[in-house]
C-alpha cells in the first residue's frame, strides 16, 4: 500500500495525452498489443484514427487500410497481461473500456509495483545467500530509493525497464537453483524466462550470456543433463518457444515474414565511435550524472579482485560491453528519459558487487570510511529523489547543461 501511494503520489503530475502520459511513445507501442487483441481484436479501422497521435506516435494506424502497426517487441504486453485484463474487467462495469481509461493506468501502476517487488524478492533471495542479511536490506534499499529503478517502477511501469528488472532477478536465482540443486522445474522455468527476457528488450541477451560466464558451471551442468536425457532438448525448446509465437504472429500479420526488423532505420549508428563519455557523464541522462550510486557498485567490483580476480574481471567486461553497445545506438541518451534506463535491470547483476562494498565499508575497522560512504550514500538518495519529484518527464537542456541539471536539484 506504501508503493501505491508513492505511485499515485508521483503520477499526479502527469497529464493524459501528452508527453507526460505513462501510456506514451514507447510506452503506448508496448501496451497497444492488448486493447488490439482483447478489445478491438486486430479489425482494420476499428481502433480510434486519433490514436497514433493521442499516444505519442508509439504505434501507427495505417489511413486507409486501417492496419496497426508497432515497431515494439510483445514480451512487455504479455507481462501487463493479467494487470489488463483485471483494469478490463472494471472498466466494463464503469462503462470505459476502450483501453485507455484511467482503470488502465492504475493497472500499469500496479504491474510496476508487483514486477518491482517480486524483482527485489528474487535479488533478496540470491544475496542473502552471500551477504549478511542486514546489509542485504541497506543494499536493496540504496539501489531503489537512490537509482532510476524508483522512476522506472513507479513512474513509467509502462516501459520495458522494470518488467526486465523483474527477469534478471528471476534468473539470476533459478541459475544460482540450478547450479546448487538441478531440478526439471528449474531449468523449463529457467529457459522460459530467457526467451521472454529477449521478447520483452532483445538486448537483454547480454544479460543471458553473462549469466553463463558468471557461473560456467551452470552450462555444463544443463549440457550434461541434456546429453543424459535428449528428450529434454525438445521439452526445453518447446517452453522456450512459447513467447516468441506472439512476436512471430504479429510479425507475420504485420509485414507477412515471420522475422522481421520493425525498427527500420533505426539502429546502432555510433558502433565505430560510441559515445560513451556522454552516455557516462552527460547531463542529458548521463549514467554516472543522473545515478552517481553506481560509483558503489564499481568500487565493489574492483573489491571483489582480492578474493575472486576472475569474478571482477566478468563485472569489468559486463560494464565495458554494456557501455559499448547502448552507447553505440543512434539516440544515446535515448529521448525522454530519466538518466541511463537501460541501467534499470542491469542494477540486478551489478547489486552483487555493490552489496559487497556494503558490507565490507560497514565493516571496516575505519569509522571514518563508515560515515563518509554513509553520507556519500544518503546524498545520492536526496539527490536522485528531489530529481525524479521534480522531473518533468524529458531532460530539456543540452548534452553538458549544468545550469539545467542543477535547477532539477536546487
Amino acid at each position: 500500500m506504501f508503493l501505491f501511494f508513492l505511485c499515485l503520489n508521483l503520477n499526479s503530475k502527469n497529464e493524459y495525452s501528452n508527453y507526460k502520459d505513462p501510456i506514451w511513445a514507447d510506452a503506448a507501442g508496448y501496451y497497444v498489443y492488448l486493447p488490439a487483441t482483447f478489445i478491438y481484436g486486430w479489425e482494420p479501422g476499428a481502433m480510434p484514427l486519433d490514436w497514433p497521435q493521442k499516444l505519442g506516435h508509439g504505434f501507427e494506424i495505417d489511413q486507409g487500410t486501417g492496419m496497426l502497426s508497432t515497431k515494439y517487441s510483445v514480451g512487455v504486453a504479455i507481462m501487463e497481461l493479467p494487470f489488463f485484463l483485471v483494469a478490463h474487467g472494471f472498466a466494463l462495469l464503469n462503462g470505459n473500456a476502450d483501453g485507455y481509461s484511467s482503470e488502465y493506468h492504475i493497472g500499469l501502476w500496479m504491474a510496476g509495483i508487483f514486477y518491482l517487488l517480486m524483482g527485489l524478492v528474487f535479488l533478496k533471495k540470491y544475496l542473502v545467500k552471500r551477504y549478511d542479511l542486514k546489509f542485504v536490506f541497506v543494499t536493496l534499499f540504496f539501489l531503489l530509493a537512490g537509482t532510476n529503478l524508483y522512476y522506472y517502477a513507479l513512474n513509467s511501469s509502462g516501459m520495458s525497464h522494470i518488467y526486465s528488472f523483474f527477469l534478471f532477478s528471476l534468473m539470476l536465482w533459478l541459475a544460482d537453483l540450478l547450479v546448487d540443486n538441478f531440478k526439471l522445474k528449474y531449468l523449463l522455468l529457467f529457459a522460459f524466462a530467457c526467451s521472454l527476457c529477449i521478447v520483452v528488450r532483445p538486448t537483454s541477451l547480454i544479460y543471458i550470456v553473462f549469466l553463463f560466464f558468471l557461473k560456467p558451471t551452470l552450462f555444463r551442468i544443463i549440457i550434461a543433463e541434456l546429453i543424459r536425457k535428449p528428450v529434454l532438448i525438445v521439452i526445453v525448446l518447446l517452453i522456450a518457444v512459447l513467447p516468441l509465437i506472439p512476436q512471430f504472429i504479429y510479425w507475420r500479420y504485420s509485414s507477412g515474414n515471420l522475422l522481421h526488423y520493425s525498427y527500420e532505420e533505426e539502429g546502432f549508428d555510433y558502433l565505430l565511435n560510441p559515445q560513451i563519455l556522454k552516455f557516462w557523464f552527460s547531463t542529458k541522462n548521463g549514467l554516472f550524472v543522473i545515478t552517481p550510486m553506481f560509483v558503489f557498485a564499481l568500487i565493489g567490483v574492483f573489491m571483489m579482485r582480492k578474493k575472486n580476480r576472475l569474478d571482477s574481471a566478468k563485472f569489468i567486461v559486463l560494464f565495458l560491453v554494456f557501455s559499448y553497445i547502448f552507447s553505440a545506438w543512434h539516440c544515446w541518451f535515448y529521448g525522454c528519459s530519466y538518466g541511463s534506463r537501460n541501467l534499470v535491470e542491469y542494477i540486478v547483476p551489478f547489486s552483487i558487487p555493490f552489496c559487497l562494498f556494503v558490507q565490507q565499508t560497514f565493516r571496516s575497522r575505519f569509522s571514518s570510511l563508515r560515515y563518509l560512504a554513509l553520507t556519500l550514500a544518503a546524498v545520492f538518495v536526496f539527490i536522485n529523489l528531489k530529481m525524479i519529484y521534480k522531473y518533468d518527464d524529458c531532460f530539456h537542456g543540452d548534452v553538458w547543461d549544468w545550469e539545467a541539471y542543477y535547477k532539477l536539484i536546487f
